[in-house]
């Protein structure tokens, strides 16, 4: 089991690192890409609570792992911080609330199609 966490935690990293690229190559400001990957990742996670996978295994690799790997509060943390040293306060607290609120809506999301589809 431990393994394929290993494994999913590598490739959701792996994802995270793209996306940063994808959003960079398009001069975004920096926490735009944070903010996708913990909405999108909190997305699916929803998603994968409902879905009811019946391997544990598989479970584990797509949520603790790849979502795991994707997905990331210390670079949210980071990114605030880095606002508030450019003195970009309103933008650190609107990056901060909209992440959480927007996060959280979209686990909802993830939850209602989970339900949905199955």
């Amino acid at each position: 089991m431990i393994l394929w966490i290993a494994l999913g935690g590598g490739i959701g990293a792996i994802l995270r690192y793209v996306t940063v690229l994808a959003f960079e190559k398009y001069q975004s400001p920096f926490y735009i890409a944070t903010f996708i990957v913990n909405v999108i990742g909190s997305l699916i996670m929803g998603f994968m609570i409902i879905y009811n996978i019946q391997s544990q295994i598989v479970f584990a690799f797509i949520t603790l792992g790849i979502l795991g790997g994707y997905t990331t509060f210390s670079t949210f943390a980071f990114d605030f911080v880095r606002l508030a040293q450019q003195k970009k306060y309103i933008t650190a607290i609107v990056y901060t609330g909209s992440t959480l609120i927007v996060s959280f809506i979209f686990f909802l999301i993830g939850l209602y199609l989970g339900g949905r589809i199955v």
